[in-house]
């Protein structure tokens, strides 16, 4: 079930954004997220996978989170 939404995860991703898109699972249910985007680089950790699919989290959701944090670090980091 966690590769589902490994793998529905890493498409949401691609559609959001340009650059190079890795998701690995790690220890059953936690998933890595690696986006690399001309020199920047942006690595995630969601852990307890199971958990938030039992809390009615979907992959869209789990996408969002990373969107908005990869979103927060990008502004953080060119638009101080």
């Amino acid at each position: 079930m966690v590769r589902i939404i490994a793998n529905n995860v890493k498409k949401i991703l691609h559609n959001s954004f340009k650059g190079e898109i890795n998701v690995h699972i790690i220890n059953i249910d936690t998933l890595t997220i690696d986006i690399y985007n001309k020199g920047f680089y942006y690595h995630t950790v969601i852990d307890s996978v199971y958990m938030l699919m039992y809390n009615s989290y979907t992959s869209i959701d789990i996408a969002n989170i990373i969107s908005k944090e990869y979103r927060d670090k990008i502004n953080e980091l060119f638009f101080k």
